[in-house]
């Protein structure tokens, strides 16, 4: 399946405490520092206990680990660096993981709890526009053991399942708006 990608920064004020999402919620009033007309005043990040938050921490030059509220880690850093993530590769491990939680009940419904699944996703990177224009994502699993009807039948439920429910492949194709906000935590 082919997502075009678009990623756009949002130029939200700052002083009004927002974030996406948060227009209709109280959560926007708890996350905002008094402040007056006179300051710049910026959010405060709810606390990385927030099931919602992940985050990363610098381990050195370039080198970063990715964290989240249960417990799991991953490596960040540029390609040159052995043992590690690129954050491009973590965007396709996001699609391909996605669709793998997506598709895992369908597929385990009509193959049976231990069938094999490899999902790849690729793209390349346009350097100059510093993006990637467009990804592949490829499932790759045993359908010989079914019908031709039931192949088929199988497919459209998976994609329709993707389509649906990757929230990942859904906000890649649909865009995103990014607000990105330095803090001082001082």
């Amino acid at each position: 399946m082919l997502y075009p990608l678009s990623y756009r920064r949002s130029a939200a004020d700052p002083r009004l405490g927002h974030r996406p999402g948060a227009e209709n919620s109280s959560r926007a009033e708890s996350i905002r520092r008094p402040c007056d007309d006179l300051c710049m005043c910026i959010p405060t990040l709810p606390a990385p206990s927030d099931p919602a938050v992940v985050w990363i921490e610098r381990t050195g030059t370039s080198t970063f680990r990715g964290r989240n509220s249960r417990g799991a880690t991953v490596e960040i850093a540029p390609i040159t660096h052995d043992g590690a993530f690129t954050a491009g590769e973590l965007l396709k491990v996001a699609l391909a993981g996605c669709a793998g939680l997506t598709t895992d009940s369908p597929l385990a419904r009509r193959l049976g709890d231990e069938f094999p699944l490899t999902i790849t996703v690729a793209g390349i990177k346009d350097q100059e526009a510093d993006r990637y224009p467009a990804l592949t994502e490829e499932l790759i699993v045993d359908l010989s053991g079914l019908e031709p009807e039931e192949r088929e039948r199988l497919i459209t439920v998976v994609n329709r399942a993707i389509d649906a429910h990757c929230t990942v492949g859904r906000t890649l194709a649909a865009g995103v708006s990014v607000e990105l906000r330095v803090v001082d935590p001082k």
